[in-house]
């Protein structure tokens, strides 16, 4: 359905992300987005499954495109994406890693003339003191941004 990586595969990216960072003695920084769809219940319910089933292709074809080439995209549960990318330092530094991903999760896409919306959190490793610390974090933002949302 979506063309990004299982859970499983996410899994094996933060174990090999983790490992990357301990090797690199700090030159090395792990970001990480999870992505949640908003509405997706709703959408199904009222417009049925074919038209849930586009909106979570169409956010997983945004977050690939929006992703930098290396990183890992997959999809965790239902309606919930992750991102992971493993790089240096200095490109993190001069990327918009944070600014893309939130952008296209903000309605620039569409599926079937329904908006592409997804609540998303990030957190970084080594600011974080794991990289599965740091997915713990992005998931803990990315709660609180959607019950901002839901109460706007």
């Amino acid at each position: 359905l979506t063309g990004v990586a299982n859970r499983r595969a996410w899994e094996e990216a933060v174990e090999a992300a983790q490992r990357d960072v301990h090797a690199s003695w700090g030159t090395r920084v792990v970001a990480v987005a999870i992505a949640d769809v908003d509405r997706l219940k709703q959408v199904n319910d009222t417009l049925g499954h074919p038209v849930g089933d586009a909106l979570i292709a169409a956010t997983a074809s945004a977050l690939l495109r929006e992703s930098p080439p290396d990183a890992t995209v997959a999809r965790l549960g239902g309606d919930e994406f992750g991102v992971l990318w493993v790089t240096t330092r200095d490109e993190y530094a001069a990327s918009d890693f944070e600014g893309s991903l939130r952008t296209v999760m903000t309605g620039g896409d569409t599926a079937q003339q329904f908006p592409v919306l997804a609540s998303i959190g990030f957190a970084t490793c080594p600011t974080e003191e794991s990289v599965l610390a740091a997915v713990e974090q992005a998931d803990s933002n990315l709660v609180s941004q959607k019950r901002r949302r839901s109460t706007d």
